[in-house]
């Protein structure tokens, strides 16, 4: 697989290299027989200056040629993991909402991650090991020059040997892929340390049985680990014990059948020993293989989920992002959408209904917890697909074509909201509005904006809201989509919120969904719209309703 994706990705390149390591392969089998040539003449007391020229022109191509295959050969691979890791980054930000919640973040990290780093780990293992089967087959060569006999034992052995490792290989590439998951499985359980530090602080308990799921999950993982590196510890044994059962063969037992005198037992044992370099480089590569073939593979099955679930028609560039600025109305129709249990069967569903929003309307959503408020939200922006019915811009039915021109109309934070390090897809910030905006928040001592960037992000939760409705505001959307955004605020912040925040949002002709518990704020709202167990109802005395 690391070579057909190599091949794929730059075959030219593949080629250069491939030349490259057969010419040092070449300069490094030649050196054996100028070495045997050079030791006769030296021997016999004849002039060896010829081959001592020999070997300096031999070993210099040897360095040149190695030293170009090993530079190339990593540069290759580090731009084909580059183009892999940008690949699924493009991926990953283009798929559906729903597909990224399913795949776990320990899954994600792993494969993109680590797996592409087992892959560019192999770089100079493929050219050392493509140039030294080069230099084998050299060798191979020079024995059947030396004594066919000789060659043909060395051949049948390395056969037989290449078959036993195969039956081997099986069971080690079984364990490598168990291996993968038991990895996977062991950073969820790490990022459920980190991520829930708090509550784990709060409960001894939970801590101790969250750590002790952990630390199941590290041992699990070092057994895998260690009986794959025994295995492979045991091929390389089996490399050594067959190499020098071969040299004694070719030493002690063929000379008691066949007459090859001193000097060719000599050449042939040089030979030998030439060739447990290339044995040993290629058994000691076979597991750094093996690990990138289990990489790739575990990238293409990440690769066909993301394809599977990825929209082929919708469109991703910058022209279509004002295609519905200045529009009056949205309708939704028959809308609805349902969670699919594992058995095929719909778990939860929010709809149908019908609602229309006009332009610069502000509406809040309520209802109990489970009722389906952040559900709605996802919906209504464009984040989960509905199951049945249609979306209409005015006259515009909202399809795969302009469903992002249409996500493009939103800024939003939501519950489970990320705090972006800058204001990334904004060119040219008001670097004095944004600090202004900072100041007004109460967020001067803690961060600022400067050199591109926020000082920090290190705040509190209600902080963290704070500074994400900040780049929203600063983002100029059409429609504005806060779920709970109160929730973790005091009460100072949550009056600025919803008596100045909303209403000069409102006063810009913005249009505000925010999803809402505070009853004492209703009055704000154009619309209030109850939500129960994912039907919809409009209640029209909004200041007698209490949630």
């Amino acid at each position: 697989m690391l070579f057909q994706l190599l091949k794929k990705e730059n075959p030219k390149a593949l080629k250069h290299i491939f030349y490259m390591a057969v010419v040092s392969g070449i300069a490094n089998g030649c050196l054996i027989g100028i070495i045997n040539q050079g030791s006769n003449a030296v021997s016999n007391k004849d002039a060896s200056g010829t081959f001592l020229l020999l070997f300096a022109i031999a070993m210099a191509i040897f360095i040149i040629a190695k030293r170009w295959t090993l530079m190339h050969s990593t540069e290759l691979i580090e731009n084909i993991v580059r183009g892999v890791r940008v690949r699924f980054g493009d991926k990953i930000r283009r798929s559906e909402l729903q597909i990224v919640e399913n795949l776990g973040k320990g899954e994600v990290f792993t494969k993109v991650a680590q797996e592409t780093s087992q892959i560019s780990q192999s770089a100079i293992l493929i050219a050392n090991a493509c140039q030294e089967s080069i230099m084998l087959v050299f060798c191979l060569f020079y024995i059947f020059y030396l004594d066919k006999p000789a060659f043909f034992i060395t051949v049948i052995s390395i056969g037989i040997a290449v078959y036993i490792y195969s039956i081997h290989e099986k069971s080690i590439v079984a364990e490598m892929k168990t291996l993968a998951k038991k990895e996977g499985r062991l950073l969820d359980s790490l990022s459920h340390i980190i991520d829930g530090f708090k509550e784990i602080r709060m409960n001894t308990h939970k801590s101790n049985d969250l750590f002790t799921d952990f630390k199941d999950k590290a041992v699990d993982s070092e057994i895998s680990k260690t009986k794959i590196s025994v295995k492979f510890a045991t091929d390389i044994m089996f490399s050594h014990v067959f190499f020098y059962t071969l040299i004694c063969i070719i030493i002690f037992i063929l000379p008691q059948f066949i007459h090859n005198g001193e000097g060719k037992v000599i050449k042939l044992t040089a030979a030998l020993l030439f060739i447990i370099g290339p044995l040993e480089m290629i058994v000691a590569a076979v597991p750094v293989f093996m690990r990138s073939n289990i990489a790739l593979k575990n990238l293409q099955d990440l690769e066909d989920t993301l394809d599977l679930h990825l929209p082929e028609e919708e469109n991703f560039g910058t022209s279509d992002q004002n295609l519905f600025v200045g529009f009056k109305t949205i309708q939704f129709k028959s809308y609805a959408f349902s969670y699919i249990a594992p058995n095929g069967a719909p778990s939860f569903t929010v709809g149908p209904f019908d609602l229309e929003i006009k332009r610069g309307e502000t509406i809040f959503f309520v209802g109990g917890n489970g009722s389906g408020k952040s559900t709605v939200m996802k919906l209504l922006t464009g984040l989960y697909p509905k199951s049945t019915g249609f979306l209409k811009l005015e006259q515009t039915e909202i399809t795969t074509s302009n469903r992002n021109a249409f996500r493009n109309l939103f800024a939003c934070v939501f519950t489970d909201f990320h705090l972006f390090d800058r204001f990334y897809g904004i060119d040219n910030v008001d670097a004095e509005y944004a600090n202004k905006l900072i100041s007004d928040m109460d967020l001067k001592d803690k961060t600022r904006f400067e050199n591109g960037r926020f000082t920090s992000i290190n705040l509190s939760t209600g902080q963290k809201k704070r500074l994400a409705l900040i780049i929203a505001i600063m983002e100029d959307k059409q429609i504005y989509v806060f779920d709970e955004w109160a929730a973790d605020q005091d009460p100072h912040f949550r009056k600025h919120f919803y008596e100045v925040i909303l209403k000069d949002l409102k006063a810009k002709g913005k249009t505000i969904l925010a999803v809402t518990h505070d009853d004492k704020y209703f009055g704000h709202a154009d619309r209030l719209i109850k939500l129960n167990y994912g039907e919809m109802e409009e209640i029209k005395e909004k200041t007698t309703f209490l949630v």
